[in-house]
């Protein structure tokens, strides 16, 4: 199973996605040998945004068709803006109502839906706070 890092980067109450083709994703890739995937989260991030994570936190595993997705809250700069990079075309903050008419792929529905406790048509974003990346990540449960 293919691992990958999957960042949910929200500011107020918008979640950023990365347009590649037709669908929008949120920010992320594949893990890297000898890459944790706190780093790879950080890394994805700021190459197909330009921003980089101020601070994170790990949320959970989510394991879709063939990924095992290792999901991440992080926290931007106020003034910082994503600028598309790489293989993006665009990226862009969208409102919760706005998402539910996005084309996303099940994975990514179903992580938004967790992040946010959403129940019917209420989003309660997390309110966990991301954290500094530390030696104490040598020892997450992925590694």
């Amino acid at each position: 199973m293919k691992e990958r890092a999957t960042v949910i980067c929200r500011r107020d109450d918008t979640v950023l996605f990365v347009r590649h083709r037709i669908r929008w994703p949120l920010p992320g890739g594949a893990v890297r040998a000898n890459e944790s995937p706190r780093q790879c989260a950080h890394r994805e991030l700021e190459e197909e945004t330009s921003l980089v994570a101020v601070s994170s936190a790990y949320l959970w595993q989510f394991v879709g068709f063939n990924k095992r997705h290792h999901v991440f809250i992080v926290e931007i700069a106020d003034s910082a803006d994503p600028q598309p990079r790489n293989e993006i075309r665009s990226c862009r903050g969208f409102v919760p109502r706005d998402i539910e008419t996005l084309l996303v792929s099940v994975p990514t529905r179903s992580i938004l839906e967790l992040a946010s406790g959403r129940r019917g048509h209420a989003w309660h974003w997390t309110t966990q706070r991301p954290r500094k990346a530390g030696s104490h990540d040598e020892h997450l449960p992925w590694q």
